[in-house]
């Protein structure tokens, strides 16, 4: 130690705020899943199913929103980030997560706010890509980045189509769909590494 003291990364104005923002959808999540079981209104499998299936959704990518958003903060400093839209598109899409959160157990209603989720995901990635693509046309995350634009575009098409069929098989569809996209962006951008090199928004 030779009087020497560790230095501790101090915490950034932004990450606090994912972090309250985070929380706020794990709370509406055990709010309104708590709720339910005391109290289900329509008690068939098929409801079970459909409202844990979209929990488990929305609980996943608000897992992987924050912990993105917890690197991308603490390295702001990056080359290729910008905090205004990285603000701005985090607390959006926290807030979509939120509504579709209070909304889980009823019918098909919370898939809406996982479309505009996923919307609002393909837009920032779009908005990231462009401003990496004006400021060196040569950096190799700008394909990944328009990658993310088609994967999130695909994963809100297939829950729009999941809403309008109405049945089982589109919701497994989307599940399939919607865990695929967050096991592949995941490990692309090294989110649940220990490191914080990875996504840079």
């Amino acid at each position: 130690m030779n009087g020497e003291r560790s230095e501790v990364p101090a915490v950034e104005i932004p990450q606090v705020l994912s972090a309250a923002l985070a929380a706020g959808v794990y709370i509406c999540i055990a709010q309104r899943t708590g709720g339910y079981l005391l109290n289900p209104r329509c008690p068939t499998p098929w409801n079970y199913i459909l409202g844990f299936s979209l929990m488990a959704m929305i609980g996943i990518w608000n897992t992987k929103n924050f912990v993105d958003d917890f690197k991308a903060f603490a390295r702001r400093s990056d080359a290729g980030f910008s905090l205004g839209p990285t603000v701005a598109f985090s607390a959006a899409t926290f807030t979509t997560l939120g509504v579709s959160a209070t909304l889980l157990f009823d019918g098909m209603k919370p898939i809406y706010g996982l479309i505009v989720f996923f919307v609002l995901c393909s837009i920032w990635s779009a908005t990231s890509w462009r401003r990496r693509w004006k400021k060196d046309r040569s950096d190799p995350e700008i394909p990944k980045r328009g990658l993310r634009v088609f994967l999130y575009a695909i994963c809100a098409a297939i829950l729009a189509i999941a809403t309008v069929v109405d049945h089982w098989v589109g919701i497994v569809v989307a599940w399939i769909a919607v865990f695929g996209v967050f096991v592949f962006d995941a490990r692309q951008y090294k989110t649940f590494s220990s490191s914080m090199t990875g996504v840079i928004p």
